[in-house]
């Protein structure tokens, strides 16, 4: 397909990801409340560019949806040969099967199915195809079992649970009874299912768009990352990191949007096109060390 960069350049088969198959190498230390405190579990390492104020973790927001069709399988086999997270929404379909969709109903991003995507059934959703943006190109959907047997011991991922939240005791047990909790982080708007997350054993980071409950409340609960909207007052997200929570700021695709965050030391942002935004970093200076380019990139 086309991009900004060129042509897409898919993943070479002995490509890895040896950044992100290191497994957790510190623990957490979790605050206690008048709530029992969660177990305890290892801090998860995550890659980044390194930046003039540190490392910084450039997410692939829907799996990179600006270069290839989104949340396709072909977008996560070329990000896995990468050192970007791969970020993506779950919902159900009819049989309550999780699939990586934004949107509720079909028609945006798939070609073949319409509707709600609670009235598809799987045998439709793997027989669907899913559009890129710019509409050049087809990609095949995937669902969330596929996503964890294929991709999870090769990259960081990012699901984030759409409303309304399915099963948490049944989604944490999906990670845990495959062992790859070390490379998955999931989100959730949803305080309540946070915390369930949480104390399950699982990484968790909670999605802030225009709420600002406590940090250290946030901390105490076990909960390790926060997702905070751009908009949120900076003043905010500094205390945040002052609660010493990992955060990353939505939605971050232009360098002018990042800088004041850049310089609050914030973990990582949430990027369309991760490529286009670390040359961006690049570029303009804002990084003390480029680092070399990955397998899966668009172009050259």
């Amino acid at each position: 397909m086309d991009s900004p960069f060129g042509a897409v350049r898919r993943p070479h088969p002995l490509a890895r990801r040896a950044r992100c198959a290191a497994a957790l190498t510190a623990t957490v230390l979790v605050l206690t409340s008048c709530a029992p405190a969660p177990a305890p579990r290892p801090a998860i390492s995550l890659p980044g560019v390194t930046t003039t104020a540190g490392p910084l973790t450039l997410v692939a927001h829907r799996s990179a949806w600006r270069v290839y069709p989104e949340s396709s399988a072909e977008a996560m086999q070329a990000l896995a040969t990468t050192s970007y997270p791969i970020e993506f929404d779950l919902r159900p379909l009819a049989d309550g099967t999780l699939v990586p969709s934004h949107d509720q109903v079909a028609e945006r991003s798939m070609q073949g199915i319409s509707g709600p995507l609670q009235e598809v059934s799987t045998a439709q959703w793997k027989a669907a195809r899913v559009r890129s943006q710019d509409g050049t190109s087809l990609g095949t959907p995937t669902t969330w079992e596929e996503i964890l047997d294929n991709y999870a011991s090769e990259a960081i991922l990012f699901p984030e649970l759409k409303r309304p939240v399915p099963d948490v005791a049944a989604f944490s047990q999906s990670i845990l009874s495959r062992g790859v909790q070390d490379s998955i982080v999931v989100q959730t708007y949803d305080y309540a299912a946070a915390r369930q997350l949480a104390s399950n054993g699982v990484h968790t980071l909670l999605l802030l768009l225009d709420q600002m409950p406590d940090p250290q409340q946030i901390k105490a609960d076990g909960i390790d990352f926060v997702g905070a909207s751009r908009d949120l007052p900076v003043e905010y997200v500094a205390a945040l990191k002052e609660a010493d929570l990992k955060v990353y700021i939505y939605m971050v695709n232009r360098t002018e949007r990042l800088i004041p965050f850049l310089e609050l030391g914030v973990d990582g942002v949430f990027t369309d096109d991760p490529w286009k935004l670390e040359q961006q970093i690049n570029d303009e200076g804002l990084a003390s060390t480029a680092l070399a380019r990955d397998e899966g990139r668009a172009g050259e």
